[in-house]
């Protein structure tokens, strides 16, 4: 699994929470390994991208993935091969996002 967020900060510290508690709506359970890398989005001055490397010890089901994703976001959009890249951006209507994310772009198959 492979997460990328694209967070309206320029604190590493603030950044760091913000991958906790994106990470925090995953049951534990679920999760071998995370690696996360952290740096400065070439677009914008005042956002920073966290790109998250899950291991999974087992399948996320369609209960977790929904409960996931609804945690954090109340819009997305589905993509690729049987909607396994889902996306979800302040910029699609009527979206809310949770922690300071301006998008946050989730792929379920490695």
């Amino acid at each position: 699994m492979f997460i990328r967020l694209f967070i309206k900060t320029i604190d590493n510290i603030i950044a760091t929470e913000t991958v906790k508690n994106v990470l925090s709506h995953i049951p534990s359970e679920f999760i071998s390994k995370v690696d996360v890398k952290i740096e400065p989005y070439w677009k914008f001055d005042d956002v920073l991208v966290a790109e998250l490397k899950i291991e999974l010890s087992r399948e996320l089901n369609d209960e977790v993935i929904n409960d996931f994703l609804y945690s954090i976001s109340n819009n997305w959009m589905f993509l690729g091969y049987e909607n396994s890249e889902a996306l979800s951006s302040h910029t699609m209507e009527n979206c809310i996002l949770k922690y300071s994310l301006e998008m946050i772009d989730v792929h379920f198959l490695d």
